[in-house]
């Protein structure tokens, strides 16, 4: 039950031996890196959030081509207003009609990275929440505010797949509406006398 909280005290005070344990492609035979990162991303405050960004792009210079995504991976990387300021808040708890936007961290790794686009990649494959309550289509609508913020960035490599990955988010969207009308229309049959 306190697990993210040990990691993230172990982070805070050991934020090298964290990062290397936890995110480094080479130390995990299995491929898919320290699982439970992807599963406490959605509701919770990052594990990482005692790192410095100072400290995470420090680390990720290293070996940026795969460290850079490998961070944008294991992080939140937005949230409303006031989560995208302070990433002890966890994303639930912020205004829940506030438009979400980058979290300073994720922008920092957006522009650092050699290949920007990895990282952007690693925060879109995770718009699609692992749980959720009401309606995924609209939790995914809100996702596009960051990709239209996206929109005017000055390098190209981010405006393009920006501009790109808008599209596809709203294919997704509509695909999951129509989704969520058939169960809803099921659950309604169900109950019509």
């Amino acid at each position: 039950m306190d697990y993210r909280e040990v990691v993230s005290e172990l982070a805070g005070t050991f934020p090298r031996v964290v990062l290397e344990t936890a995110l480094e492609p080479e130390n995990d035979d299995s491929g898919a890196r320290l699982e439970s990162f992807g599963n406490i991303r959605d509701d919770s405050p990052c594990p990482l959030r005692k790192v410095a960004d100072e400290e995470l792009l420090r680390w990720a210079q290293e070996k940026p081509e795969t460290r850079f995504p490998a961070i944008a991976a294991a992080i939140q990387g937005w949230g409303g207003p006031k989560s995208a300021q302070n990433p002890n808040i966890a994303p639930d708890d912020d205004d829940p009609d506030g438009a979400l936007c980058w979290t300073p961290t994720a922008l920092k790794l957006i522009h650092e990275a050699p290949d920007p686009v990895a990282v952007l990649r690693e925060f879109a494959a995770h718009f699609r929440p692992s749980g959720w309550s009401g309606s995924l289509a609209d939790i995914l609508t809100s996702r596009e505010a960051l990709l239209v913020g996206l929109g005017d960035d000055p390098d190209q490599r981010i405006r393009d797949w920006a501009r790109t990955a808008i599209p596809v988010l709203r294919e997704e969207v509509e695909r999951v509406r129509e989704w969520e009308a058939n169960l809803d229309r099921e659950r309604d049959e169900r109950f019509d006398w």
